[in-house]
């Protein structure tokens, strides 16, 4: 058995390692586009007197947007910096939702009916070439000898702009009669 044994890696030679490695990004194509996302449960109405009411789960969109990952949060804050600065961006405030989401929407559910509240939301999509080059002070190539200390790869991110709550009836992928939730309904009279 042939095991690749990694001594300590000296301070001087990470410090080295780091300083002389990069990350970098190349824009390919820029376009506007949508996204939809789940923003509540999926309910029926088993009550045939009453409607049912549906709205957002509070504070969805702050786990839509959340970035798991450090690099793409500086990377999105530093692309909608140089954007903001473009004259095809003057129009796009990124980010806007604090003021701006419908959270007050009241999705009516007939009896029987299916329904989901969606989260549109609007974002440019910015497609890279990401480009990692890795230092010899790193000493990758005593890993794996094929490694040539670059590597490209295709990116997309999405650099939020603005959203909003809508009512979707009836089925879909994320919604059907057997996963509908109907306990703990919130009821109106029909108008």
């Amino acid at each position: 058995m042939n095991h690749v044994i990694l001594n300590k890696f000296p301070a001087t030679d990470m410090r080295t390692c780091i300083e002389s490695s990069s990350i970098k990004y190349y824009i390919r194509e820029i376009k506007l586009a949508e996204r939809v996302f789940i923003a509540s449960e999926c309910r029926t109405n088993l009550n045939p007197r009453f409607q049912s009411i549906l709205q957002p789960t509070n504070n969805i969109h702050n786990m839509i947007l959340r970035d798991e990952d450090g690099i793409d949060s500086q990377l999105k804050a530093s692309l909608m910096d140089e954007f903001s600065s473009y004259h095809q961006f003057k129009d796009y405030k990124f980010n806007d939702f604090n003021n701006n989401l419908n959270y007050d929407l009241q999705c009516a559910i007939d009896y029987q009916q299916l329904m989901q509240v969606n989260f549109r939301e609007t974002v440019i999509e910015v497609n890279l070439e990401r480009k990692i080059n890795v230092a010899d002070a790193c000493k990758f190539n005593k890993i794996n000898p094929n490694f040539q200390g670059t590597s490209f790869d295709y990116v997309i991110t999405y650099l939020p702009v603005n959203g909003t709550f809508y009512c979707h009836k009836g089925r879909s992928t994320t919604c059907n009669r057997t996963i509908a939730e109907s306990r703990n309904a919130r009821y109106k009279l029909p108008e």
